[in-house]
């Protein structure tokens, strides 16, 4: 504002009566728009959807359900359902990070032990935690491999006007997760989970919405939500 710019913003809550700093936003006018969840729904975000980096209903989930995930691998919790980013994003764990699309992909495990778990969540500032609580049954010890398998990064041109351009992330590879679990000393079969990224390639579009574009387009390096994703677990003895 005091460059002169042109800018504008879109600001979200989940209600205006919640909603803080309405006092203080209205000095801008139409500069800023109130968009609040209980009369427009949540807000767009960051997805990949057909290997491009779009907003839609739903981005932002994935902090959420890595960090569930995480939870329950490092619990001992059986593995029943989870599925990687196509592509790696450095707020994630290599290898231990879930992504998750409503009816199509999903995050399950299953509680194997002879015990009850409850799963306690909560939001703290900026960061999500996901605490496990019930009696220790599992031993669980994980390492990961190196990375290997590195695909690196290239520049695509596309066309038309579904092309989003992108400015590239982070190379492809492989990484190779394995979580052994032991009750009363005995092991169980290990989890191997080998996981397979992509190369976030440039994407440059030559020709958008019924026009060409004016040289190579390009956009910040991630879309996501910033939010970081941490994980704290405990296992402790219910009485």
């Amino acid at each position: 504002e005091r460059l002169g710019l042109d800018w504008s913003m879109i600001y979200t809550g989940r209600s205006m009566d919640s909603i803080p700093f309405r006092d203080e936003v209205a000095r801008f006018g139409d500069k800023i728009t109130i968009r609040t969840n209980d009369e427009h729904g949540v807000a767009d975000a960051g997805v990949i959807s057909n290997g491009q980096h779009v907003d839609s209903l739903g981005g932002g989930l994935s902090q959420v359900a890595t960090t569930v995930f995480n939870a329950g691998f490092e619990a001992g919790m059986d593995d029943t359902e989870h599925h990687a980013h196509q592509y790696y994003f450095d707020r994630y764990p290599a290898g231990r990070e879930a992504t998750l699309w409503t009816g199509k992909l999903d995050v399950k495990f299953t509680n194997s032990t002879s015990h009850a778990v409850l799963v306690q969540a909560w939001l703290d500032g900026e960061q999500i935690h996901v605490r496990m609580w019930s009696t220790k049954y599992y031993d669980v010890s994980i390492t990961s491999s190196d990375r290997f398998n590195f695909r690196p990064v290239s520049t695509e041109r596309k066309s038309g006007p579904g092309c989003e351009p992108y400015s590239g992330g982070n190379p492809g590879f492989d990484i190779t997760v394995t979580r052994t679990r032991k009750h009363d000393g005995k092991a169980l079969p290990d989890d191997v989970l080998t996981t397979q990224y992509a190369a976030d390639n440039d994407i440059v579009c030559s020709y958008r919405g019924g026009r060409f574009a004016d040289g190579p387009v390009f956009l910040r390096a991630s879309r996501f939500s910033d939010v970081g994703a941490t994980c704290d677990i405990r296992a402790a003895a219910v009485t």
